[in-house]
């Protein structure tokens, strides 16, 4: 691997890493273009590209989501009632998105992805900031189905899901600092689960780059992983800090700009 690509990898964890602390996101939104970036630059085959993109995120999110938990748990920021309601739900829809993601072809996974960042990146730019204090509804039902609905799209798309599961608690009253650590939690356990499902479906494939494990590449999932681990607690730590509608617009627009610089690569 050249050594451009390794110093992008580092650069692009630290990034990854920093946004999962800080908004309680997986880091996928940041890493998927990056590995579909640096695939393509490698000329791997076009029927592997997003699975490799998205596999190889989960393999990093493992670790950046580990290190946001256990940085959230240290500000007391994780309510594990609800995070236990919420997981089971997330593992079985990551297990069954990822099973289902193997007979989707690459350029609609890239499709699909788009699609979904323009969407979840309009509905952060307008969201308003809710005053009231009402008791969190946190009924178990609701919880578990939520969350596999979450775990299924997040294994599809290669991400954490907490640009799903951070606007759905907060609207059942979960204050803001408690949904990030939350979704901090649930996170890892759909990179988890996720790596685990990418990786048998994509045992057996013939044409996947040197030192694969099923679809996760190791190279590359390790010069991300690497920074990742470092800035996640300080993006943990930062995101007690700064106006939660700074972090909103900036997130909405970072969203669009991966999503159109990815459509753009689509045609």
């Amino acid at each position: 691997m050249e050594a451009e690509i390794i110093i992008l990898l580092l650069l692009t964890g630290s990034f990854a890493g920093f946004l999962a602390g800080l908004l309680g996101i997986g880091g996928g939104l940041v890493v998927v273009p990056i590995v579909l970036w640096v695939a393509n630059f490698q000329e791997l085959p076009a029927e592997h590209v997003q699975h490799i993109a998205v596999g190889t995120s989960f393999g990093v999110m493992i670790f950046t989501t580990l290190a946001s938990m256990i940085t959230q748990q240290k500000q007391k920021a994780i309510d594990w009632t609800i995070t236990k309601f919420m997981v089971g739900g997330s593992v079985l829809g990551t297990i069954l998105g990822s099973i289902v993601a193997s007979y989707i072809s690459g350029k609609n996974l890239q499709i699909l992805f788009v699609i979904f960042c323009y969407i979840v990146a309009f509905k952060v730019f307008i969201k308003k900031e809710d005053s009231k204090k009402n008791k969190p509804d946190i009924k178990p039902l609701k919880m578990s189905s939520f969350g596999g609905f979450v775990g299924f799209i997040s294994s599809i798309l290669g991400i954490g899901g907490g640009v799903l599961n951070v606007p759905f608690l907060i609207h059942n009253n979960i204050t803001i600092e408690k949904a990030v650590g939350i979704s901090s939690a649930i996170s890892f356990f759909i990179g988890t689960f996720g790596f685990i499902g990418y990786t048998y479906s994509g045992w057996n494939i013939e044409g996947l780059p040197p030192y694969s494990f099923g679809y996760c590449n190791i190279p590359i999932a390790v010069c991300l992983a690497v920074t990742s681990i470092i800035f996640a607690p300080i993006g943990v730590k930062t995101s007690h800090k700064l106006p939660k509608k700074v972090l909103q617009t900036s997130f909405s627009i970072l969203m669009m700009v991966v999503a159109t610089k990815i459509l753009m690569n689509y045609f």
